[in-house]
C-alpha cells in the first residue's frame, strides 16, 4: 500500500468571456490565496502544504514528530488520479466517516464503505 498526495486546483472556467470587473477580482484573490502570509496561516492550521517551494522547504527542514512523517511520506506518495473511481471512493469515504461519527464501530464503517464503493462501481458498469 502507498499513501497519495493531491492538490487543490483554482479552476476557472469560461474566463475569457468574464467582465474586466469579475476578471480583476478573480485575479486579486488568486494573488490572495498565493501570499506567503496566506499560506503559512494555512498550513498552520490545516497541515495543507503551500505551494511555495520555498516555504514548503522550510517547513521540511524545521519539521519534527509527526510533520517530519508527514514529509517523509509526502515524498514517498504518488499522485492520486482524477478519475471516477477515486471519485466514488471519497463519496464512499465521506458516507462511512459520518456513519463512523453516528456511532458505527470502525470495522463496521469500513465495511459500509467497501459496500457503497462496489454498489457505485457495479451502477458505473452498468451504464
Amino acid at each position: 500500500m502507498r499513501s497519495m498526495k493531491s492538490t487543490f486546483v483554482l479552476s476557472l472556467p469560461n474566463y475569457s468571456s468574464r467582465s474586466e470587473q469579475e476578471k480583476k477580482l478573480i485575479e486579486k484573490f488568486a494573488k490572495f490565496v498565493q501570499r506567503l502570509s496566506i499560506q503559512t496561516l494555512v498550513y498552520e492550521k490545516t497541515r495543507l502544504l503551500p505551494v511555495s517551494e520555498h516555504l514548503l522547504g522550510e517547513y521540511k527542514k524545521q519539521a519534527k514528530g509527526n510533520d517530519k512523517v508527514l514529509f517523509e511520506q509526502f515524498e514517498l506518495s504518488k499522485p492520486m488520479p482524477s478519475s471516477i473511481k477515486m471519485a466514488i471512493a471519497w463519496q464512499a469515504i465521506a458516507i462511512g466517516f459520518k456513519r463512523y461519527e453516528d456511532g458505527l464501530s470502525a470495522e463496521e464503517s469500513a465495511e459500509y464503505m467497501q459496500h457503497i464503493a462496489t454498489q457505485q462501481m457495479r451502477r458505473l458498469k452498468n451504464e
